[in-house]
């Protein structure tokens, strides 16, 4: 049985390229209501924003 009054989540895995994206993104992860969950550096250029968003089912 599936509990219907729990909220359905949204979640994903960005990539940026470089710290002026990753800011831009992240600006606009927030303002589409998502959580940031962590941002992974593996030290060669990129970041990784992993995210989620709850939403009223």
């Amino acid at each position: 049985m599936t509990d219907t009054t729990a909220p359905e989540r949204e979640a994903g895995v960005y990539t940026a390229r470089g710290v002026h994206e990753l800011q831009t993104m992240v600006s606009w992860l927030a303002v589409e209501g998502f959580r940031i969950v962590t941002v992974i550096d593996p030290q060669n250029g990129d970041y990784y924003v992993v995210a989620q968003k709850e939403t009223k089912a």
